[in-house]
């Protein structure tokens, strides 16, 4: 049994017993944990208006034998995911990507910067933003796909031509079946971008809502293949 100090963002909460929550915390040192919050649905508890989903917190937790224990909690940083629908409900997606692609108790400190960084921008509306975190994220799992190269005979893929499979694969024009659809060379340098930059990146690359909506459906070919499963928060992107 020992404690520790760690920065983490709720992503995710359920009402335990009379007055406790059982949290999913992806934190800084821990990665993505269970943490039980006692009496934090009490009126007179300390921590209840801390232990909000999405804000920046420092958090002093104890290990027991099923959860850790919250027992200190201060608000680092309020990242403001809930001042309107539209900004909550990305909040809600990229919460769920992380809680999808991290297993319990896998370190990933990249990805805490990437997660904070993007909470911190989602306020701006550029939906580039969340192409960006699926990439990268996708990245620090273990599924970053070649963006310059044909998966399938690892050439060099040239300007001009340039094709990708219903799997999620970039190909070159010799490799490319009849199911293959083109891709943009812009969409290919735009998609280059998003997983080699951080989030300022987002506010410069200019493109229209064509290649928007052909990255878009790349990267969500990708994250199926990745997850196996379509994400349940996709479906309010779209409503907002």
């Amino acid at each position: 049994m020992f404690s520790i100090k760690t920065r983490g963002v709720v992503i995710k909460r359920m009402n335990y017993g009379e007055a406790d929550r059982i949290l999913t915390v992806f934190t800084e040192r821990l990665g993505k944990v269970k943490v039980l919050a006692k009496g934090v649905r009490k009126i007179t508890s300390k921590m209840a208006g801390s232990l909000e989903p999405y804000n920046l917190l420092g958090l002093e937790l104890h290990e027991g034998k099923t959860f850790y224990t919250v027992t200190s909690v201060q608000i680092i940083e309020c990242l403001d995911c809930d001042k309107k629908l539209s900004i909550s409900s990305q909040a809600v997606y990229l919460a769920e990507i992380i809680d999808k692609v991290f297993e319990e108790g896998e370190k990933n400190i990249k990805s805490f910067e990437i997660f904070t960084d993007c909470l911190r921008s989602i306020g701006l509306g550029n939906e580039l933003l969340l192409r960006l975190f699926e990439l990268q994220i996708l990245q620090e799992a273990g599924f970053k796909p070649d963006l310059y190269h044909c998966s399938k005979c690892k050439k060099k893929l040239k300007v001009g031509g340039n094709f990708v499979n219903r799997s999620g694969d970039l190909l070159c024009p010799d490799c490319a079946d009849g199911l293959s659809e083109n891709v943009p060379d812009n969409v290919i340098k735009i998609l280059r971008l998003l997983q080699e930059r951080g989030v300022e990146v987002c506010k410069q690359i200019k493109c229209g809502g064509p290649e928007l909506a052909i990255a878009e459906k790349y990267i969500d070919q990708l994250l199926q293949n990745a997850l196996e499963r379509e994400l349940k928060s996709k479906k309010y992107l779209l409503e907002y």
